[in-house]
């Protein structure tokens, strides 16, 4: 498929985005295996891509009302027709809603990549506009549909491995014990669970640290809780970082276990 060309339909394609900085590298690779990565998104920021991507933005970055974005989106999808031959659309299930009835007619296949536990109607009405769903597990495409093919999560492992050698890990302590969360502030993270375990560790004498690294959401709800959980662990000796990037985030993989006992710790709730 060297020869074929890719028009991806994203919402944001920004290095510095905490959530979404990821996608870039997923560009990169499409960049590998098409001749031509045509992307349309909400918003464009910062980022350093192959000569063969092509960036457009529908507006959102410029303030520009609703209605011009979607505009644009027809204005870019059916002017450069004969730039794309296949179509994935990353988790909005509104642009396949949109854009999937145009791309039948002109005899384009897509498809949907969408990795989330909620089931929506745009998400019902996209699943009969694609041609395939991609999804990371059973649990994050919940219509039941034949066109659904998991494929799991893709994890660079280049990228995420520890700055130390296994020969480091010898002379381990108790006193090593370091936690780390990584995910936006909200309450859906269920964040009082780790303040209660890291309580019981205080009251038991265990030497631990605590490391909370995320951002909360502009919504007043999870700023709200944002404050509520920051002041609650006030007495406790944790660090927590606010608004940082991809690949800050990296670093601190790396680092918080560079070489020490550790643990990730993932709360959310159960939907």
């Amino acid at each position: 498929y060297h020869k074929m060309k890719l028009l991806v339909v994203t919402q944001k394609v920004d290095q510095n985005d905490q959530l979404l900085g990821f996608f870039i590298d997923w560009l990169r690779l499409f960049a590998g295996k098409f001749e031509k990565v045509k992307v349309v998104c909400l918003e464009k920021g910062q980022h350093d891509l192959p000569q063969n991507v092509e960036v457009r933005s529908l507006g959102k970055d410029k303030k520009l009302p609703k209605v011009f974005w979607l505009f644009n989106f027809y204005r870019y999808i059916i002017g450069s027709r004969k730039d794309y031959d296949a179509v994935l659309v990353h988790m909005n299930p509104i642009w396949m809603v949109l854009g999937g009835p145009v791309w039948k007619i002109m005899g384009k296949k897509n498809f949907l990549w969408y990795t989330s536990g909620g089931v929506t109607f745009k998400l019902k009405l996209a699943e009969k506009f694609t041609n395939v769903v991609f999804t990371a597990s059973k649990e994050s495409f919940r219509l039941p549909s034949k066109k659904v093919i998991i494929t799991g999560h893709g994890i660079d492992t280049n990228l995420f491995k520890p700055s130390f050698s296994r020969s480091d890990l010898g002379g381990l302590q108790r006193s090593d014990l370091r936690i780390l969360s990584v995910g936006r502030i909200a309450p859906v993270k269920n964040y009082e669970t780790l303040i209660e375990a890291a309580k019981i560790l205080q009251d038991k004498g265990v030497d631990f640290s605590v490391t909370i690294v995320g951002e909360a959401p502009s919504l007043k709800k999870d700023t709200n809780y944002k404050l509520q959980i920051t002041n609650k662990i006030k007495e406790l000796d944790w660090r927590i970082i606010l608004i940082l990037s991809e690949k800050l985030i990296i670093k601190i993989y790396r680092n918080i276990i560079s070489p020490m006992m550790f643990l990730f710790i993932y709360l959310k709730r159960a939907v």
